[in-house]
């Protein structure tokens, strides 16, 4: 069926048919004729589908496309009105062969046709096949300009007599080699590099021209470097810094080093956020030294930290900062540059190191903190989150002393108050610097944040549990570093003498014994067992027994034999020893709700200290049958 459509006799009297019902103005048979057509892309042939468009016969079939029955005739788009008047082909002086200027009509009709006529009637399968019929069309187009080495060599002349009409052609042969097969496209820049396109795209940044299309040459230029930056071996990057690579081409001696001061001016003073994106996107891998060893890769390095370059990016932060205010694209360069100086810290080693430790980063990064636009704010977040990442001590000793988290704590309150929506981003980015700070233990940092910023800290710890986690981090912190102060004092001291009035403090169940009261003098625990007993007899005992003072204590005769070691004395029941440990801290209520209160980082929080507390009997407790099983088993050894 497709091949007999497809046949001269039925497209023409297709295109007979529809210019007679027009001339006649009859709505019933244009609507039939708009139905078969429609049939007719419905068959997904390539032949057919390239027959339909042809020269001779696509202004008929995109009439009979304009009646759509599903369209009220007020809503209708006159398709054959918008390819005479709007749409306009631009011929390049070189490109001389018919077949191929008819192939590429035939890719704009068909995009036309999938993304304009049948855009809400067509479904996935015969979307896919016209998309399929575009890519190889436009195989078929590249790969005549790849094999024709005089149309090559005629578009960089025209490039380099500053022709915009051959960069435009450039720029749409690199949009449309991202649909082609990876070996094609590389194939064909590959051979463009080699006749020196890198060094006509560099001279057309400074050519301040327009294009027919309305579009800036810089822009065009911009694109086109873009997508060369792709390529395997980064040519783009082998040409500014001169180190090795693949298909760099011919370049002047000072030529990388005024292209790489063009991209950053570009990124300074462009107005259009694409743009500024597309130049940071090219910087970043021109900064890449991935896949570089030795003299190469120092060679890399050298063209932003020996010989200026990095500096000269980073000047962009010199600007006034009314301009900051008041541009939205300097604000954009400005975060971008922050990006860049991320991307540097996590590449470059100890080279950015030294290049941020020396340089005077801290008051511009502090300005873009304290700035009025949120997307700015972000900025310096990101970059800190980069240099925590890094865990290193010269970075987190440069970042308390230049004192960045006080304008970007300022801003994370700001962004929280009522008027506010919220926070959104800054806020989630602030509380995720200090998640991270806190899971990897930087204590020298933890330390800073909550000794220097506890009051903002405290304000929003109940709402946010990040930064109570932070806070009993930093008591942890402390309490190590006490114990091993403790162990290295014991270590250093000169013998094992006993002094009791030198012990260490210890905790609160441990300093007051299970059955003292409150004032009271401690008992003198007998050495043995850590479970004493008390004889029966002793119980039994009247109130003026029990109450002697130990002066009326008689010493034992020098004479009398020592007495015999007690055998071992059974543990009291599980449940007797719990109920003790119970109702001693029952007594102690008071003094323990003063050792957790003061043990609390917040007043706030003091109820969770006290579910703390419910626990403590229970860890006396198991602590207390393992140093009895402990000490029974030392005494059977013996």
């Amino acid at each position: 069926l497709a091949a007999e459509c497809a046949s001269d006799a039925f497209v023409d009297g297709l295109c007979e048919a529809f210019r007679v019902a027009e001339d006649e103005g009859d709505e019933g048979p244009l609507t039939t004729l708009w139905r078969i057509c429609k049939a007719l892309f419905s068959l997904n042939d390539q032949r057919l589908t390239e027959r339909l468009l042809c020269r001779e016969a696509y202004r008929d079939v995109l009439g009979i496309l304009e009646y759509d029955e599903g369209l009220p005739f007020e809503r209708r788009i006159l398709h054959r009105q918008v390819h005479s008047t709007q749409v306009r082909f631009n011929n390049v002086p070189g490109l001389c062969d018919t077949g191929v200027i008819e192939r590429i009509h035939l890719v704009y009709r068909l995009q036309y046709v999938k993304d304009i006529v049948f855009a809400r009637l067509m479904d996935d399968e015969s979307a896919a096949a016209l998309t399929h019929m575009v890519h190889a069309n436009l195989s078929v187009v590249l790969d005549h300009m790849h094999n024709s080495d005089e149309l090559m060599d005629a578009l960089l002349e025209q490039m380099r007599q500053q022709e915009l009409q051959s960069l435009r052609l450039l720029q749409e042969m690199c949009r449309l080699s991202q649909q082609v097969a990876l070996l094609q496209r590389q194939a064909m820049l590959r051979k463009l590099l080699d006749r020196g396109l890198i060094d006509a795209l560099a001279k057309l940044l400074n050519a301040g021209g327009v294009a027919t299309c309305g579009t800036p040459s810089s822009h065009l230029a911009i694109e086109v470097l873009v997508v060369v930056s792709r390529m395997r071996g980064s040519p783009v990057r082998s040409y500014v810094t001169g180190c090795a690579g693949e298909g760099a081409g011919p370049r002047e001696p000072e030529a990388g080093r005024e292209l790489l001061s063009n991209l950053i001016r570009a990124l300074a003073t462009e107005q259009d956020h694409g743009v500024q994106d597309q130049v940071a996107e090219l910087l970043k891998r021109v900064m890449d030294p991935t896949g570089l060893e030795g003299p190469d890769r120092e060679k890399c390095l050298s063209a932003f930290y020996d010989e200026g370059g990095l500096a000269e990016l980073v000047a962009v932060f010199g600007l006034p900062p009314s301009m900051s205010g008041s541009s939205p694209s300097l604000g954009f360069a400005m975060q971008l540059v922050c990006d860049l100086l991320a991307f540097a810290i996590a590449m470059h080693g100890f080279r950015a190191k030294g290049f941020i430790i020396r340089g005077d980063f801290a008051g511009p990064l502090r300005r873009l903190a304290a700035s009025e636009q949120r997307f700015v704010q972000m900025a310096p977040v990101r970059l800190l989150r980069t240099i925590l990442g890094t865990r290193d001590d010269v970075y987190l000793r440069w970042v308390i002393r230049s004192g960045l988290f006080g304008p970007i704590f300022r801003a994370f309150h700001c962004n929280l108050c009522p008027l506010s929506l919220g926070g959104g981003a800054l806020v989630s980015a602030v509380l995720a610097l200090l998640e991270y700070a806190r899971s990897e233990n930087l204590r020298t940092l933890i330390d800073h944040l909550c000794r220097r910023h506890e009051d903002v800290l405290l304000r929003y710890a109940r709402r946010f549990p990040v930064i109570r986690n932070m806070f009993m981090q930093h008591q942890r912190n402390l309490e190590e570093a006490s114990a091993q102060g403790r162990t290295s004092r014991a270590q250093l001291s000169p013998g094992p003498q006993h002094d009791p009035s030198q012990q260490p403090q210890e905790s609160f169940l441990q300093q007051v014994p299970l059955d003292q009261q409150p004032g009271q003098q401690p008992h003198q625990q007998p050495q043995q067992d850590h479970f004493p007993q008390k004889p029966q007899d002793e119980d039994r005992q009247p109130q003026s027994q029990q109450g002697h003072t130990p002066q009326e204590e008689q010493p034992p005769p020098q004479d009398q034999a020592l007495p015999q070691p007690q055998p071992e004395a059974e543990p009291p029941p599980l449940q007797q020893l719990y109920m003790q440990v119970r109702r001693q801290q029952m007594q102690h209520r008071p003094q323990l709700r003063r050792q957790l209160q003061s043990r609390c980082v917040f007043q706030e929080h003091f109820e969770e200290a006290e579910e703390e507390a419910e626990e403590m009997p229970r860890k006396r407790l198991r602590t207390l049958l393992q140093e009895g099983r402990a000490q029974r088993q030392a005494q059977r050894l013996l």
